[in-house]
């Protein structure tokens, strides 16, 4: 029986627009040499962490606070949350 390398190796779909945008923001970050995280960039991290099993909620400020199903809880900045996110993705790649 004949053995189709290509359908054994599909990438995972994708789900959340942040997946596409990931990779683009983070080269847009070196080359201006700081992070910046405007309202809609954050949107779609949170979208990501949602999917991925954060509670994801804004506080006061430009503050975000992040809660697992299993009550592990963070209160970070923006910029802060959307690092995470990468590496949610970076690690769900992995998988």
């Amino acid at each position: 029986m004949e053995r189709n390398v290509v359908d054994d190796d599909r990438p995972r779909p994708i789900a959340t627009r942040f997946e596409l945008f990931a990779a683009r923001l983070m080269e847009t970050w070196v080359t201006a040499g700081a992070v910046h995280v405007s309202a809609d960039e954050f949107r779609m991290a949170a979208e990501f962490l949602r999917s991925a099993g954060w509670n994801v909620e804004e506080t006061a400020g430009l503050m975000v606070r992040l809660r697992r199903k299993d009550g592990e809880t963070h209160e970070m900045t923006r910029e802060a949350a959307l690092m995470l996110a990468v590496r949610e993705l970076t690690a769900a790649e992995a998988a």
